[in-house]
């Protein structure tokens, strides 16, 4: 049923801003969710606008005109999203928050929301806004959803899974919802959910299912077709891992007319090395960056995260990809338990040997509701959601001190992302990965000149770290 355009209730849907300064922040690039969730209600007939905060700011004028109001949050967005909901319910909105952290952490985000949405909402979220503005029915019979009552957390029935058929019945995402309609180089494209392997620190795996889902190559190509993009994201948690999948999608590219045929990026695994056609295929097509989560180049660090590659196939997998002149953007995660200074030095020497043209550095951290998480909670350092960035370090380390694991991680940064290595891929004519560096080396920059949130946190681990010396001399 579709409301008369004269009755037309207003809904905002707000993704609140990434804290501090890493890659996550400075792009500027929506998670998907929230778009589709927007278009749906939109379909509707709903006057949807969709505030994602990182892009203007929350504008308030838009949320007084609003009948409802709805916030993402992702964990290291949470404090902020959580500030964001209360100011709304305190001008009398009502307030719906959902997204993986509310998804593990409902009693906390139920605090500052009128309901909470639980895992995947295609389902659950439409339905929870319709019984509100339309009074359809009560929320409260809602499925998939937690709300508090007399101080007791209630949660109700699972909403039904999201299968493959829905994934290309639903929408294609529409941007233009974005308030401010800004102008992005890049468009998001996710092509599947899920992922099949089983990575203890990854939240993936527990927000959308080891039991891949895809949509068809021609729903896919049909939306490539309807937005026109200059470049692709694929979205995709691992955008090859139904290798025909990734080929038959790449065969619709490459039918376009050359001058309409978008260049394109995806995240993928090391598996991709052992087939050689497809890296070519994927070069051939307009493939620019591939980012890579080789995690690790120490073998118990990999086996503690339950990766199932080494350091053989990792270099395969960068020689093939260079060999097809693909860049690699790879992400390496530094283990309070196995990884000292040697290991960030030999990752270091690592990522110059092999050439991979932008890294990030990140340190692990247990996010609510994965596996590492049930083993680690008890072990953090600190509750404060915006340091839940993978860019702090939040576990006790082991074969160092937590400080300087801290300050090595942000040496490491620092010594890729130098000028003279931005430079040296200029003199290579690789501008599009010297543009990505730069950015980098601009990130560490402003990273180690945020006073209230870097410096703070390690003014407090070296605090910590005296008093813990301190405390071992008097022992």
């Amino acid at each position: 049923m579709l409301i008369k355009s004269g009755s037309r209730k207003k809904v905002v849907l707000i993704e609140s801003q990434s804290p501090g300064h890493h890659v996550f922040s400075m792009v500027l690039l929506p998670r998907i969710g929230i778009i589709l969730l927007g278009t749906i209600l939109r379909n509707m007939g709903y006057d949807v606008t969709i505030i994602v905060e990182n892009f203007h700011g929350i504008d308030w004028k838009k949320i007084q005109e609003a009948d409802i109001v709805c916030i993402s949050l992702i964990t290291c967005t949470s404090i902020g999203g959580y500030k964001i909901a209360k100011r709304c319910r305190e001008m009398g909105k009502t307030v719906i928050i959902g997204g993986s952290h509310p998804t593990f952490m409902a009693e906390e985000a139920a605090q500052y929301a009128d309901y909470v949405c639980i895992g995947e909402a295609e389902w659950s979220f439409p339905e929870l806004v319709n019984a509100i503005l339309r009074n359809d029915s009560n929320p409260k019979d809602v499925n998939g959803i937690a709300y508090k009552m007399d101080e007791l957390l209630i949660k109700t029935k699972p909403s039904r899974s999201v299968t493959s058929q829905d994934l290309n019945n639903f929408p294609f995402p529409d941007f233009s919802l974005i308030y401010g309609n800004p102008k992005m180089k890049i468009t998001p494209i996710v092509s599947s959910r899920g992922c099949p392997h089983s990575c203890d620190f990854c939240s993936v795996i527990v927000m959308f299912g080891r039991k891949m889902r895809y949509r068809n190559e021609d729903n896919v190509f049909e939306e490539i077709k309807d937005q026109k993009p200059r470049h692709i994201f694929f979205y995709d948690d691992n955008f090859t891992i139904n290798k025909e999948r990734t080929w038959n999608i790449l065969t619709r590219i490459m039918s376009l007319p050359k001058n309409k045929r978008p260049t394109w990026s995806a995240q993928v695994d090391v598996g991709i090395a052992s087939d050689k056609d497809l890296i070519r295929f994927m070069g051939k097509s307009g493939c620019e960056y591939v980012y890579v989560g080789f995690e690790s180049i120490n073998q118990k660090t990999l086996e503690a995260y339950n990766k199932k590659q080494d350091i053989g196939k990792i270099k395969r997998c960068i020689e093939a990809f260079h060999k097809n002149g693909i860049n690699i953007h790879g992400m390496f995660v530094f283990d309070p338990k196995n990884d000292n200074s040697d290991i960030i030095d030999e990752t270091c020497r690592f990522v110059e040997d092999t050439k991979i043209e932008t890294v990030q550095f990140l340190n692990l951290t247990p996010l609510p509701g994965t596996p590492l998480w049930q083993r680690e909670e008890k072990n953090l350092l600190t509750r404060d959601w915006s340091l839940f960035d993978a860019h702090h370090t939040v576990l006790e380390a082991q074969k160092m001190t937590t400080l300087n694991m801290q300050e090595e991680t942000i040496n490491a940064m620092k010594r890729f992302y130098s000028l003279s290595r931005v430079w040296s891929l200029y003199r290579e004519g690789n501008k599009l990965a010297a543009r990505f560096r730069m950015l980098g080396w601009y990130i560490v920059k402003k990273w180690e000149r945020d006073e209230k949130g870097n410096n703070k946190y390690l003014e407090f681990l070296k605090l910590r770290s005296m008093f813990l010396d301190e405390f071992r001399i008097k022992k």
